[in-house]
């Protein structure tokens, strides 16, 4: 059973930004929280290197902050028999004397060991020695230093600084206050550093995206624990049995997995006996068990949390479907999640509500093929039998009539890496066997008509931003949606830098082609237009 996390509530509050500070070789994206490690935050990787006998070794047996273990997240550093500083470096480029913040999670090892935490910079400036036995800061530059503590026996060391520095050390200090006590001693786990040009505090930010960041549930373990009290108090005499499927973090309490355990093996229970706490955050997972309650005239009592849940809480195989595609697209580098996950889930609910009509489905500005690898995917794990059209320029907006066009903001972006890998992203999904099958081409959809092989249309994703490729794309495809089909508008929600979009979709629903299509605005921004007739 994991263990609760303690005195710190940052890792339950960076889920909705994690895309934005992780590229696909794990660096950190600059634009955004400004970290300035020049590589990567792997203390593995070969460009941190191990200086003045230095060794270190993977623990995938050792508890991160993170709850999590194995893949090399944590290190852990060993003094070879040198009368010296142990340390590991990277080398950096900070030139200039603002200040910034590094940080790192620090673990002693229980054993022999006395070495005290260090960390240093270039030139050897001693930016903080932390003691190993409070963490009170010994010595150093630092103008401000934060000790943050988490589970498993982790702190966060942090220190703020103001000099040039080329490199970063972290590791073992030898001085006055520090002994050396004998050969190759694990003295620290260490685990996920960070350097940021911020002051003097910072927010712990996952290193690695976790299959549950997309999604927080929607109630804690105190929740639970207080649903648990409400019971025992009104059922003295009956056995209490909490049902959970393991996406909300409820420790230290065991709980019947409804994610692994069959609706059948509830039998155990005696129901005239036993009130059931529902903890469930997918309703898909956790219903079945409450309508076997219900039938055997038992009891139930739910968490005290009524929040609006997502669609992926009506649909597992969806959420983790775009779980695992968001780590994916990450750690590929072409993530386009801006606004976070909910266009992708209109888009697997249009298809889930369509499943049923014939036709193609059709993507309209496909970009680097974010959204369109969410929609082929669920599509193949769905089983579904499409032909899918994935369009684009994907040279950005330098044809003629994005630099002639009134809507100035978009001439010169949106510039791809080129139709070939585009493709190669897209068609990794591709499978004729299963009737799925993907084409990828090159249109200008202001110039170029749709290709004469596509004669129904069950979806149309139109996310081309600019007004006349927005209006062109509308009444080029209207004609051929069949009925219960659903274009789905991306980009009118997102003003006021999409009015230009805004306005070519009402052009067009004031026009005779738009009155067979029903608008349904959505919270994420975009607009399905459901034809009725």
């Amino acid at each position: 059973m994991k263990e609760p996390l303690q005195l710190n509530h940052h890792l339950l509050t960076q889920n909705a930004e994690l895309a934005n500070y992780i590229t696909k070789n794990n660096l950190w994206q600059t634009n955004v929280n400004q970290n300035l490690l020049a590589s990567t935050t792997d203390l593995m990787n070969d460009l941190w290197v191990p200086a003045h006998a230095l060794k270190r070794i993977i623990e995938n047996d050792i508890i991160s902050p993170d709850n999590t273990s194995g893949e090399g997240e944590v290190i852990s550093i060993i003094d070879l028999p040198v009368k010296d500083w142990h340390l590991l470096r990277q080398d950096v480029n900070v030139s200039d004397n603002t200040e910034k913040t590094i940080s790192i999670f620090v673990k002693p090892v229980e054993n022999e060991g006395s070495k005290d935490f260090t960390i240093w910079s270039w030139g050897g400036v001693q930016i903080a020695v932390f003691s190993r036995q409070d963490w009170s800061l010994i010595s150093g530059i630092a103008i401000h230093t934060n000790i943050e503590f988490f589970s498993h026996g982790w702190v966060r060391l942090s220190a703020t600084y103001n000099v040039n520095n080329k490199n970063i050390y972290f590791g073992t200090s030898e001085g006055k206050n520090s002994q050396y006590l004998g050969e190759n001693k694990k003295q620290f786990y260490l685990y996920d550093p960070q350097l940021e040009n911020h002051a003097p505090v910072t927010i712990y930010k996952p290193n690695k995206p976790k299959k549950n960041q997309l999604f927080p549930a929607h109630f804690t373990g105190n929740q639970v624990s207080k649903a648990l009290d409400l019971i025992r108090n009104k059922y003295p005499d009956k056995k209490v049995i909490i049902l959970s499927d393991g996406y909300a973090d409820i420790s230290p309490f065991t709980y019947f997995d409804c994610s692994k355990e069959s609706v059948e093996s509830m039998e155990q229970y005696d129901f005239n006996n036993t009130v059931f706490v529902y903890a469930c955050d997918s309703d898909d997972i956790g219903l079945p068990f409450i309508s076997k309650i219900v039938a055997a005239k038992g009891l139930f009592r739910p968490v005290g949390v009524a929040n609006p849940s997502l669609y992926i809480n009506l649909n597992d195989q969806a959420r983790r479907m775009l779980e695992d595609e968001y780590i994916a697209q990450l750690n590929e580098g072409f993530a386009k999640w801006d606004f976070g996950p909910h266009d992708f889930i209109n888009i697997i609910q249009a298809i889930d509500i369509t499943s049923d009509l014939p036709g193609d489905y059709v993507e309209i500005g496909c970009y680097r093929g974010s959204s369109s690898r969410v929609a082929v995917r669920y599509m193949l794990e769905k089983g579904l039998k499409r032909n899918c059209y994935f369009f684009d320029v994907f040279d950005g907006f330098n044809y003629e009539a994005a630099k002639t066009s009134a809507d100035v903001v978009w001439e010169g972006s949106h510039k791809t890496e080129g139709i070939e890998q585009v493709k190669e992203r897209i068609s990794k999904y591709h499978n004729p066997k299963k009737l799925l099958s993907i084409f990828i081409e090159k249109n200008n959809i202001i110039e170029d008509e749709l290709p004469i092989t596509i004669s129904q249309i069950v979806i149309a994703n139109v996310d081309v931003d600019l007004y006349e490729a927005v209006k062109a794309s509308l009444f080029k495809v209207c004609h051929k949606i069949v009925r219960g089909g659903i274009i789905i508008v991306e980009d009118p929600g997102h003003t006021p830098l999409l009015i230009g979009a805004r306005l070519a979709l009402k052009e067009f629903m004031e026009s005779e082609s738009g009155r067979p299509f029903m608008p349904i605005y959505m919270q994420s921004g975009q607009t399905f237009l459901i034809k009725l007739n």
